[in-house]
């Protein structure tokens, strides 16, 4: 969990830098952001693709990000070799789905809590934090799983401590 919140935080920072180079680049001096529907799934191409960039680079190349390296980890396929770019793009979109899903499983709780007389940002907060709580629950279950995590399964990878 502890790698994942590291490469967590460098998508973090890729994110910003790229959102403030695209609002550079598209959004002159002067002029209004162009809101259209072109421009919106331009970024959220960039949102997604940029996360899958940055993971499948390394997982392809040398089987470790750098939040894995800090803490030891390889990813390889079941044979111990490198991983495809096949196989990190599965991974990665499987992974994707598991906290997607999370999160939907989870919208009762967010609408439970926004029903009470709160303001918004408490409600937010406690959902991101009942999401985050299960999430880690989820993956911190699912890794003492006999053969690795249900991305790891199903895309035939295995994360190895070294």
């Amino acid at each position: 969990m502890a790698s994942l919140l590291y490469d967590g935080l460098m998508i973090l920072a890729f994110w910003l830098l790229g959102t403030f180079l695209l609002a550079l680049l598209i959004n002159p001096p002067n002029h209004d952001l162009d809101s259209g529907l072109v421009s919106r799934l331009f970024y959220w191409i960039f949102l997604l693709g940029l996360p899958w960039l940055f993971l499948t680079w390394f997982w392809v190349h040398g089987g470790q990000t750098l939040g894995m390296k800090a803490w030891r980890l390889c990813l390889l396929d079941m044979q111990g070799q490198p991983v495809s770019l096949g196989a990190a793009s599965k991974r990665f979109v499987i992974a994707c789905t598991e906290w997607l899903v999370i999160g939907i499983l989870l919208l009762p709780l967010f609408w439970l809590i926004v029903s009470i007389p709160h303001n918004w940002s408490v409600a937010l907060t406690v959902y991101l934090t009942g999401w985050v709580i299960t999430v880690i629950i989820a993956f911190a279950w699912s890794s003492q799983l006999k053969h690795g995590s249900l991305h790891d399964r199903l895309s035939k990878t295995q994360l190895v401590q070294y």
